[in-house]
């Protein structure tokens, strides 16, 4: 019977520690070779296995948009009076020509200032946001909504053709307030109580990726009433509670916005009016801040080129509402 001989070396590092010296048989030789055969076959199918089992659908589908919703993101930023020149600098790449101009003759008589920004976002806007959402312990309460009247984060909307959809920009005011306004170079004033600043957004999607937008300046105020009002379907009334409504109908903003672009809305220098009520801010710390309404479009699933009626039964939904 021969006999086979071997040395193992166990090394750590380049270093031999151990030197085993051994002697085996033929039968054990059998045993480790049919050992090994063993886990070739094996290690074979398993990847075979894992190669060949169908992948798993996921347990939930992710949320498909309806054909007529166009998804907006808002963010407010607030901005101190030290950094008012700042905010002023930002509308030399704001283009105000995108809203009709007896519109911007109203919004500017009434302390407003609206467009679409052209290029990239100026730094100082980046740089303001960022440091309003720092996680640290000196900005809790800015992290926890409480640092003022308009708080600095992020609200993502689904839209639905020509449905009222509210952007809170001022939530409530404990105080009333006086508001003056301008329409055909006539002033008049009123006293609101409970007072809380809205834009009502509506938003049409256009067919080709592009959606436009409709803001309309509001403050309900009052105390809440209590009517009726006819669901969606139109078989049924709902409650409906509900402030009274200040509309500014004949300020009206209303833009053509593609995926990407942004909005941006503010107060005049000075402030005045229905702007500096709309779009200025007391803190916690007893300052007054300005602040910048900042709107980017980010989804329209519609196409008129794949569903046209769809396009179509958009436009009629718009101008029902």
């Amino acid at each position: 019977m021969q006999h086979c001989q071997w040395t193992t070396r166990i090394g750590f590092q380049g270093q031999d520690y151990i030197g085993i010296r051994s002697e085996v048989g033929p039968v054990f030789r059998g045993i480790v070779g049919g050992l090994l055969s063993l886990i070739v076959l094996l290690s074979g199918c398993a990847n075979l296995s894992r190669e060949s089992a169908p992948e798993k659908p996921p347990v939930l589908s992710p949320p498909k948009l309806a054909p007529d919703a166009v998804v907006v993101q808002a963010v407010f930023i607030r901005f101190p009076e030290e950094q008012a020149q700042a905010l002023n600098d930002v509308w030399r790449v704001v283009d105000e020509s995108v809203v009709s101009l007896s519109t911007r003759r109203a919004l500017h008589a009434n302390g407003l200032q609206c467009g679409v920004l052209v290029g990239e976002m100026p730094q100082v806007v980046r740089a303001r946001l960022k440091e309003l959402n720092t996680k640290s312990p000196g900005n809790s309460l800015e992290l926890l909504g409480l640092a003022a009247e308009v708080p600095s984060d992020t609200q993502q909307l689904h839209c639905h053709a020509g449905r009222r959809k509210e952007l809170a920009l001022r939530p409530g005011l404990n105080e009333a307030i006086t508001v003056m306004h301008v329409r055909d170079g006539q002033i008049q004033g009123n006293t609101y109580t409970n007072p809380r600043m809205m834009l009502d957004l509506r938003a049409t999607p256009l067919g080709d990726g592009r959606a436009r937008l409709k803001m309309t300046p509001e403050i309900q105020h009052g105390q809440p009433i209590e009517s009726m009002r006819v669901s969606p379907n139109k078989i049924a009334q709902l409650p409906d509670i509900r402030q009274q409504q200040q509309v500014w109908d004949y300020m009206a903003m209303e833009v053509t916005l593609a995926p990407g672009q942004f909005f941006l809305c503010t107060l005049t220098d000075p402030p005045r009016g229905l702007g500096q009520a709309m779009f200025s801010t007391r803190t916690s710390e007893r300052t007054t801040e300005r602040v910048l309404l900042v709107i980017q479009m980010v989804a329209n699933p519609l196409d008129d080129l794949f569903a046209p009626e769809d396009v179509e039964a958009a436009r009629l939904a718009t101008d029902r509402g």
